[in-house]
Formats: structure tokens, C-alpha cells, sequence
């Protein structure tokens, strides 16, 4: 009986103290991807024609004249171009299928679909936002205080319960 309590003890602070964030979910792998690109693939419909329309805005919603983007299907390059004042450009002849589109190092993996095809929640153009870098959160003093006391009080609390679980095992 000694032993059963003192596994679930273990397995309680163990649950306390192991972050949400080792245990969450991971996003659904399409496959391999270089750099910054997403791994969860879009649904898009193709216009009549091939057409796609591709913006690149800033994190504001600024267009980005100039950007480069690459269409790529199965790591071959098919397309390359630059948006032009508008942040746009306009691709045709555009088959269905898988493709990976990037602007810099920003991108992702779209599935193309023909016109009149494509599942209800596809779009019809690909928006995409290039920030020129990644920007990281950072705890501030108070946050790093209130996480330390929230340690302290959690292992206050579980010292109490697990010092009254062995006073009652002698």
C-alpha cells in the first residue's frame, strides 16, 4: 500500500510539473520541408485558366513590392517571380495539384484544385506575410515572479500532502 501512494504521488507532481507544451499536439507532417515553411497543407481553387493570385503583405497588411516567390512541385522550381507594386502577382496555366509556394524564407504547402472542384473551404488566392524575421515572446520580471511563486506554493502544498501520506503509513 506504502508503495501504490508513493506512485501516486510521483505521478501527480509529475503532471504538475511537466509543461503543457511537451505534451501538446503536433501539427499533421505533409512531408519534409526546408526553413521556415508550414507544414500543413492548404486548399486552394484554381480561376479558369490556371489562374492564381498570390499577395505578399507586411505584418501590418502593407503590400511588399518586390518579394520573390518560388512555386515549387516535387522540388523542382516551376515558377519564380517578383510581386509587383501591389504586393500581387498572377500566375496561369497552373495545374491541380501539390505544390510548395514561398516568399523568402515564409511559405507553405498548397493543394490546387481546378475550378468548380475545390472542397467548400478553399480559397481563391494565397496571402502571405513576410516579416523579414522571427520575433519571440519574453517574460517579464512579474511573469517570472509569479511563475517562481507559483512553484514555491505548489511545492509547499505537495510537501504537506506528502509528509501527512507518510505520517500515516507509520
Amino acid at each position: 500500500m506504502k508503495l501504490f501512494r508513493l506512485f501516486v504521488v510521483v505521478v501527480a507532481i509529475t503532471g504538475i510539473c511537466t509543461p503543457q507544451v511537451a505534451t501538446a499536439a503536433q501539427p499533421p507532417f505533409v512531408g519534409t520541408a526546408s526553413g521556415n515553411v508550414a507544414l500543413i497543407v492548404q486548399d486552394v481553387a484554381l480561376n479558369p485558366g490556371g489562374k492564381l493570385a498570390i499577395q505578399v503583405v507586411d505584418p501590418q497588411g502593407k503590400p511588399h513590392a518586390g518579394t520573390p516567390i518560388k512555386v515549387r512541385k516535387a522540388d523542382a522550381i516551376i515558377h519564380h517571380s517578383i510581386t509587383g507594386k501591389d504586393g500581387q502577382i498572377v500566375m496561369s496555366r497552373l495545374k491541380p495539384g501539390v505544390y510548395q509556394i514561398t516568399s523568402g524564407a515564409r511559405g507553405g504547402i498548397y493543394r490546387l484544385w481546378a475550378p468548380q472542384t475545390a472542397p467548400p473551404r478553399a480559397t481563391t488566392g494565397i496571402l502571405l506575410t513576410d516579416d523579414g524575421g522571427v520575433v519571440r515572446g519574453k517574460r517579464g520580471r512579474w511573469q517570472k515572479a509569479a511563475l517562481i511563486s507559483g512553484v514555491i506554493i505548489t511545492s509547499g502544498i505537495l510537501g504537506g500532502v506528502i509528509g501527512y501520506n507518510l505520517k500515516d503509513a507509520s
